[in-house]
């Protein structure tokens, strides 16, 4: 349990990270690139490590994170000690330890009281974050520029930016606000900023995250779930009237580079980017199998000369690269938010399962074809709204009260 008071000061902290992660570029012009999301790493850390000090029960899902957080630090010890990395590649820890502080606290009742709060502090500051993108178009010499041909709203990439509204979109989409106009533009808004973004990772989460939430539905379910089509069908209408919006602000700008542009992001033919990305990615198991116990965290994607293990492969995908520096413990570590999240789901209403699977399954492949999570911001963010959302939809769309005490204990 907590306290009011203490509760109201988490509150408090929450609200910074989420207002820490939606500024980043800003952090970036006055603090520096480290500090832009170290600030961030520091306040996610008092509080998670405020939060498990109370912690009293651990189960097996929490023995295996710790496991895997402690064997991914040792085996990067082993390049350290050889003398093939830099000792500061120990920086990069941070990456296996936040999501598994966040996650031993995923039952704490601080996540389950505040899990509303949270997700409408998040729209808004998403929100915010997509008005100043869709204006950077319009006008690139903004305070934050745009990134490129790419919109990044207030933060310091476009990486950042797009894997911000890639892990935000759905729980965002599906948290209950009383006024459906408020709640319809802001989305418009946040779809088209992500739409600005030329992400193909948002993309790929936004629309398959959608599509195969259908036949995951039906394997869990045996059934197909006629009762959600029109609903959902409504959120397809929204995304083609912001496709119209967006085609619209383009022909009127004469961008049509732009919109060029915009559609050959899923080009696996000629575009150079993905052309090598796919390459890289149908080689994958040759690759790990040369060392199935991994390299060593901060091997790939980092900003310090640690590169330097011989033979390691960047394949541009979060996940591939994540299962290549720590190894086949890596498995585990997608693996147990998915385990933690099957339980939670059997209990859900029908509808809200299928929009728990949207979530899971648009994270995962966007992270599948793009590093989203190695930036600091998206890794906190992600784990933070895994579990929030996880506990808002237990906590409210549940089938029965033993659904309510499930939330409780797994």
């Amino acid at each position: 349990m907590i306290n009011v008071r203490l509760n109201k000061i988490f509150k408090y902290i929450i609200l910074i990270i989420i207002i820490l992660a939606n500024i980043t570029g800003i952090l970036k012009f006055f603090l520096g690139t480290f500090w832009a999301e170290g600030i961030l790493i520091i306040f996610t850390l008092f509080v998670m490590i405020l939060l498990l000090i109370q912690k009293k029960r651990y189960n097996y899902l929490d023995i295996l994170f710790i496991i895997t957080a402690i064997y991914s630090i040792l085996i990067t010890s082993v390049f350290i000690i050889k003398g093939t990395l830099n000792i500061e590649v120990l920086l990069y820890s941070y990456s296996i330890f936040l999501p598994c502080l966040i996650f031993l606290n995923r039952n704490h009742t601080f996540f389950k009281k505040n899990s509303k709060f949270y997700l409408i502090s998040l729209l808004f500051g998403v929100l915010i974050n997509s008005l100043y993108a869709i204006y950077q178009v319009i006008n690139p010499n903004a305070f934050i520029p745009i990134d490129g041909i790419r919109a990044r709203g207030l933060m310091k990439s476009t990486l950042n930016y797009s894997g911000l509204l890639g892990c935000a979109f759905f729980p965002l989409l599906f948290v209950n606000i009383k006024s459906k106009i408020i709640k319809i533009s802001s989305m418009l808004i946040i779809f088209i900023g992500g739409i600005l973004s030329q992400s193909k990772g948002f993309l790929v989460n936004i629309f398959c995250g959608y599509l195969l939430s259908f036949p995951a539905y039906t394997i869990l379910n045996n059934k197909i779930p006629k009762k959600n089509l029109k609903e959902i069908f409504g959120i397809f209408i929204l995304i083609f009237i912001a496709i119209s919006l967006f085609i619209y602000i383009i022909i009127s700008m004469d961008l049509l580079d732009r919109f060029y542009q915009l559609f050959n992001i899923l080009n696996f033919k000629t575009n150079d980017s993905n052309v090598g990305r796919f390459n890289a990615w149908k080689d994958f198991f040759s690759y790990f199998m040369c060392n199935p116990l991994g390299y060593g965290i901060g091997q790939i994607g980092s900003n310090i000369d640690t590169q330097v293990v011989e033979n390691t492969v960047n394949f541009e995908s979060y996940i591939l690269d994540t299962l290549y520096e720590i190894g086949i413990l890596g498995f585990v570590y997608f693996i147990i938010p998915i385990i933690w999240i099957s339980k939670k789901i059997k209990y859900l209403k029908a509808y809200y399962k299928q929009v728990l699977l949207m979530f899971v399954i648009g994270i995962y492949l966007q992270n599948l074809v793009q590093v989203s999570m190695y930036t600091p911001t998206t890794l906190i963010m992600t784990w933070l709204n895994m579990i929030f959302f996880t506990n808002y939809l237990v906590s409210n769309y549940s089938k029965n009260k033993e659904g309510l005490n499930e939330n409780n204990n797994s």
